[in-house]
This record gives structure tokens, C-alpha cells and sequence, in this order.
């Protein structure tokens, strides 16, 4: 009986390929696709991945796909790297056309929280129509620190976009060990 039907699951997988059907993938390795809200974030990541995929052969990047009111996303996060060299804990957030005066920089024992607010404003002029515009974005990143890191010592820079905290590394936790399980 068993025979009977993996030889009617063969018959019913052939039947569907020369339909131009594809057998259906099993539940655990079907891919889950999460839409984007906003149509202009998903013809924008395509552009991205497309750029990425065909970059390397000279072709013209692909057209951006902006949302007509403007280039401020909505869920806008800075770029961050943590990083430690030379004893120090190095965090870096690429904050472009902001100034020290837009951002804030919280450390406590456990984090380093970064929050400010974009803020542009552009103006257009021609054949006698003039338009301004006008786009506000608040965000905050929160870094996680290592246990053992000192935030009295923490210090920021902030030059050409780039804010940078330093604080001395923590001292290295102690390693763990393997241990032989015993049979009972």
C-alpha cells in the first residue's frame, strides 16, 4: 500500500511539471516574503539589490524609485560600528547633514543611546512657481555595552557627520570552560 502511494505522488508531481507547474516545496522550506509598507521602500531595495548584483560590470545603476514628497524615510536609522582598538570601546554613527547641536548622547551603565532629529527643508523656483518644502524625523539607535564598561569615561567627538563616543574597553569577562558530562 505504501508503494501505491509514493507511485501516485510521482504520477500527480509529473503530471503538474508538464502542466508547467512546479512541485509544491514542503511547508518547513517555503520562504515567508514580508511586503514593505510603502511600494517606493520595496522599488528602492530592488534598485539597491540590482545595483548590488550588476555593479561590478559598468552598467548604469538602476532608476531610484523615491516617494514624491520627498527623501526622508520614516524609519530612518543612522549607521553605527562598534569597534574596540587599542583598549578603547569605539562606537561611530554616520549622522550626515546634522550638526552636534541636533544629536544626544546618553551612556549608562548598560548602553549608549543616540537620538536627534533630521530636519530639511528645500526650496525650488521655476517658471514662477515656488515651492518649499518642509520634512522633520526624529530617531534614536541604543547600543548595547559589554558589563564592566564605565560610562564617567565616556567622551564624544562629533566632525563631518560622524559622531564618535570612546570609552575604555571593559576588561575581558573570563573565559568559560568545557565540562565532561558524566553518565548517571
Amino acid at each position: 500500500m505504501a508503494k501505491h502511494k509514493k507511485n501516485k505522488a510521482k504520477r500527480a508531481e509529473k503530471k503538474a511539471l508538464a502542466v508547467g507547474g512546479a512541485p509544491a516545496p514542503t511547508p518547513a522550506l517555503r520562504p515567508t516574503v514580508v511586503a514593505p509598507a510603502n511600494p517606493f521602500t520595496a522599488m528602492r531595495r530592488f534598485a539597491e539589490e540590482m545595483d548590488r548584483a550588476f555593479g561590478g560590470f559598468g552598467l548604469p545603476s538602476f532608476p531610484r524609485f523615491e516617494a514624491p514628497w520627498g527623501s526622508i524615510d520614516a524609519t530612518w536609522m543612522p549607521a553605527v560600528e562598534v569597534a574596540e582598538r587599542g583598549g578603547k570601546l569605539i562606537v561611530r554613527a554616520e549622522l550626515p547633514g546634522l550638526t552636534k547641536d541636533d544629536v544626544k548622547v546618553d551612556v549608562t551603565d548598560d548602553r549608549i543611546r543616540i537620538q536627534g532629529e533630521r530636519r530639511e527643508e528645500r526650496k525650488e523656483k521655476r517658471k514662477g512657481v515656488y515651492r518649499t518644502e518642509r520634512r522633520y524625523g526624529s530617531f534614536f539607535r541604543e547600543i548595547p555595552l559589554p558589563p564592566g564598561a564605565d560610562p564617567e569615561q565616556a567622551k564624544a567627538t562629533f566632525r563631518d557627520g560622524v559622531l564618535e563616543v570612546t570609552l575604555p574597553a571593559p576588561p575581558a569577562a573570563a573565559g568559560g570552560r568545557r565540562i565532561a558530562i558524566e553518565p548517571s
